[in-house]
C-alpha cells in the first residue's frame, strides 16, 4: 500500500489564497506590523543602540541575535498562530500577533526553541564546514610559516577546492537544519507539548515532506523578486506565511494518516 502523498506547491498556493480573500485587511495588517518589528529591530541594531559597539564585531553579533530572538521571532511566532488559527475558519484578533508577549510563560515558550534551535544548527554548521576549514589552513601560508614548512606548490590549486567546500557546507547546513521547519507549527499547534517534543515530531514529518517544502519555497522566489521590483511585501509575506502553515497542515494531515493506515 503506497503511502499518501503531500499536495502540491500549486494546491497549497491556490488554498492559501482562497484563505487570504476571507480577510484580505487583516493579512494586511499582520504583514505591516511584521515589517515594522523587523525594520525596528534593524534600526536598534545599526542604527543608535549599534553605535554603542563600533569595532566590537562579537557583540554587535550577540546583540544582533538578542533582537532577532527577544523581539523579532515573538512577533513571527504570533504570526504563525494567528493564521494557523485562520485556516481553522476561525475569527482572530489582529493584536493577537503579539499573543507571545502577553505573560512570560507563553513568551520563553517562543524564546527558549530559538535558543536551542540556534545552537543545533550552529553545530550542523560548524561539523558541515570542517572539511572548508582544514582546506583552507593548507591553501594559505600560515601553517607552514608556523611549523617552518617550505609551502608546497599544490597549495595554490586548492582554492577551488575551498570554494566548491565551502558550497557544500552551506547547501549541508541547510538540508540539515531543514528537518526543524515544522516546529513553529507544532509549537502553535499543541502548547502542552514539551520543547523536545515539538522538535522530534518536527524531524519525524519533515521526513515525509521536506521535499514538498523545498519546492513550495523555491517558487517563491520569483514573488520575492517581484517584491524588489514593487510587488508590496504587505502581500507577498502573508501569502508566504499562510503557504507555510497550510503545507504544514497537509503534512500534519498526511502523517497522522499515513501512520493509521501502517498501524492498521
Amino acid at each position: 500500500m503506497l503511502p499518501l502523498s503531500i499536495p502540491t506547491k500549486d494546491v497549497v498556493k491556490n488554498t492559501a489564497k482562497t484563505i487570504m480573500k476571507r480577510s484580505p485587511m487583516a493579512t494586511a495588517v499582520i504583514s505591516l506590523v511584521i515589517l515594522a518589528v523587523f525594520f525596528l529591530t534593524q534600526f536598534l541594531f545599526t542604527g543608535t543602540f549599534a553605535l554603542v559597539f563600533n569595532k566590537m564585531v562579537i557583540l554587535q553579533i550577540i546583540f544582533g541575535v538578542l533582537l532577532f530572538t527577544c523581539i523579532f521571532w515573538p512577533v513571527l511566532m504570533g504570526a504563525i498562530r494567528f493564521f494557523w488559527v485562520f485556516t481553522e475558519h476561525k475569527t482572530n484578533k489582529i493584536e493577537a500577533i503579539f499573543y507571545y508577549f502577553s505573560n512570560f510563560k507563553v513568551y520563553s515558550r517562543a524564546v527558549k526553541p530559538v535558543i536551542l534551535l540556534g545552537l543545533k544548527i550552529f553545530l550542523i554548521a560548524f561539523l558541515s564546514f570542517i572539511p572548508c576549514f582544514i582546506s583552507s589552513l593548507l591553501e594559505g601560508s600560515w601553517v607552514y610559516n608556523t611549523f617552518d614548512f617550505n609551502v608546497p606548490l599544490w597549495s595554490a590549486n586548492l582554492r577551488l577546492i575551498t570554494d566548491f567546500l565551502k558550497f557544500a557546507g552551506t547547501a549541508l547546513t541547510v538540508f540539515l537544519s531543514l528537518k526543524y521547519y515544522l516546529y513553529p507549527v507544532v509549537a502553535v499547534m499543541d502548547e502542552s507539548l514539551y520543547l523536545m517534543e515539538a522538535m522530534h515530531i518536527s524531524e519525524m514529518i519533515s521526513k515525509q515532506s521536506i521535499s514538498a517544502f523545498a519546492s513550495l519555497v523555491v517558487s517563491f522566489i520569483g514573488w520575492f523578486l517581484l517584491s524588489l521590483l514593487g510587488l508590496p511585501l504587505v502581500y507577498t509575506l502573508p501569502f508566504f506565511l499562510l503557504s507555510y502553515v497550510v503545507h504544514s497542515r497537509f503534512a500534519l494531515v498526511n502523517y497522522n494518516l499515513n501512520l493509521q493506515r501502517v498501524l492498521g
